[in-house]
């Protein structure tokens, strides 16, 4: 093993922020120095959403590792010991447990006979390398468009070893399926894949104030199984790729071995670039179906079948509040993540820890095979005390119910008026888009203010209502130029009052931006309150 083989351990390769800034403090540390003063620690920047998702579960592997809760196979000891854990010192995780398992750093090498999250079976498997460019991320590759960087397949740009690592996690958790480079294994000769365990999907973590409570709010139950492999994919011997994925059990399986991509990095003569790379296959079949703990899910009413619920760039994370901290009938088709389940188990985590509780979501709006469309990370106030306080809970349902609903009523008149100006037209309604990002950003202003305001809730759906009233208003208001078009406009503005309740005129309530709001009638019209459109079917 030489010296050049890029030790993750004690490399600085990790940007942090500690609670309490000091410039002799070190902007990166390496992985001993991430969990030995993990109390230290605020928060790690990762340069991709999908990279730090991926970075989340390996952390969770390690913390259930060093701490011993991966040994436990009851529910109850289990939460007993994680709360023991976070009423203690909290300053950091034990550094003896810490040097027992990162042990001498071999397993973390990014280079060398065994580098971390690779085969080194590639280098004679594959026919070809795939190169650079293709390897990171943000950079263009093949047939892509050339806005995404300029570099260029016949010049490759080298990549920092500190850097390929966020590009290593994003490709074993978010990487494409379909074509990639040919790997031969006996007389499997093969040029394809599939996709990577969190394509898609929408990982969400509660995040405390320190990356010390962060890491055990973010340990989920997942005890280990007689007979069932457990071992993360650093831990246990290369397998044979021909054969079927085994249903493993434990954390380490779960989280950090169910990947469909093999991956093998080239590096320079010096260990600090990468200069080339293998992506390719790491299995033929498909793992056996299995939930991940921090992504929600959703059941299709009519088959019953679940799946994730997908990450969209333009979809706000307080939207997707009922899929993760509120109480849904059992027959609903939503499923909490296991992270959040864990949380209400008993004995109940300390109350000024969920008080300041936040979720973090890092999401990648990806179709299933190759393209990609944004990758995003949102962080929310701290609203996980509703998961112990009945009353937050009941202002974020009422609240998350009228605003979205609210919104896809907005949507649905936005088209429907379009439609009847334009006479079915073959594009797209050019001002449903914009109008809707105006509507969602107001709405989630307004959202937060009346969940943490600690007055009565604002008159619902009133309050949203009034946000979509302005915002198709100022949608339409260029469109409105002569009296058939304001005619056909008034008619479907006056849809949205559908579900307002009488109130009197000198009651005024918010309307997103803080303006009171006494009216909500357009300038067009003559109108009152409620024209009485309650009819759904139009």
């Amino acid at each position: 093993m030489g010296s050049n083989d890029f030790n993750l351990v004690t490399e600085e390769w990790i940007e942090v922020a500690w609670v309490d800034p000091d410039p002799n403090l070190p902007r990166r540390v390496g992985l001993r120095t991430l969990f030995t003063r993990a109390g230290e620690i605020a928060d790690f920047h990762a340069p991709l959403a999908p990279a730090a998702a991926g970075f989340m579960r390996i952390l969770g592997v390690l913390t259930a590792r060093i701490t011993g809760l991966d040994a436990i196979d009851a529910k109850r000891p289990w939460q007993q010991q994680r709360l023991a854990l976070l009423n203690g010192s909290g300053t950091g995780f034990d550094p003896e447990r810490v040097d027992q398992v990162f042990g001498t750093g071999t397993d973390f090498m990014l280079f060398g006979s065994r580098p971390f999250l690779q085969d080194p079976r590639l280098a004679e498997e594959c026919k070809s390398t795939s190169g650079v460019g293709k390897f990171a991320w943000t950079r263009v590759a093949g047939a892509n468009q050339v806005f995404l960087s300029h570099d260029r397949d016949d010049a490759p740009v080298p990549v920092p070893a500190s850097e390929a690592v966020w590009h290593l996690l994003a490709w074993m958790y978010y990487g494409p399926s379909g074509r990639c480079t040919a790997r031969k294994v006996g007389a499997t000769d093969k040029a394809d894949t599939g996709a990577g365990p969190l394509r898609r999907t929408l990982s969400v973590h509660p995040w405390g104030r320190t990356l010390f409570e962060t890491l055990l709010l973010n340990q989920v139950y997942l005890p280990p199984e007689e007979a069932q492999p457990v071992a993360a994919i650093w831990e246990g011997p290369l397998h044979d790729p021909r054969s079927d994925p085994p249903a493993g059990a434990g954390v380490g399986w779960r989280l950090a071995n169910r990947f469909r991509h093999g991956v093998l990095l080239v590096p320079d003569a010096t260990g600090e670039h990468v200069v080339d790379a293998y992506m390719t296959w790491a299995w033929r079949s498909a793992h056996p179906g299995a939930d991940d703990p921090y992504v929600p899910y959703q059941v299709n009413a009519k088959t019953g079948d679940r799946y994730p619920r997908y990450a969209e760039a333009d979809r706000a994370i307080w939207r997707d509040l009922d899929a993760l901290v509120l109480q849904v009938p059992a027959e609903a088709p939503v499923t909490h993540p296991q992270v959040i389940v864990d949380l209400k188990a008993r004995p109940a985590l300390p109350s000024a820890t969920m008080r300041r509780l936040r979720i973090r979501a890092f999401g990648y709006d990806q179709d299933g095979q190759t393209r990609d469309k944004a990758f995003f990370t949102t962080t929310t106030p701290p609203v996980l005390t509703a998961l112990e306080d009945p009353a937050m809970e009941v202002r974020i349902e009422d609240a998350h119910h009228a605003g979205d609903g609210v919104g896809q009523h907005l949507q649905r008149t936005l088209n429907a008026a379009w439609t009847e100006l334009a006479g079915k037209p073959k594009k797209a309604p050019s001002w449903t888009g914009p109008a809707m990002a105006q509507y969602w950003s107001r709405a989630e202003q307004a959202f937060w203010a009346m969940v943490f305001d600690a007055g009565p809730l604002p008159l619902l759906p009133n309050a949203f209502i009034t946000i979509a009233l302005d915002v198709f208003d100022q949608a339409t208001g260029t469109y409105a130029v002569n009296p058939r078009t304001i005619t056909l406009l008034e008619i479907h503005r006056s849809r949205l009052f559908r579900g307002w309740r009488k109130e009197p005129i000198s009651h005024d309530h918010p309307d997103g931006n803080g303006a009171p709001v006494a009216l909500a009638a357009s300038p067009a019209s003559s109108g009152g309150t409620d024209p009485g459109h309650d009819n759904d079917d139009w």
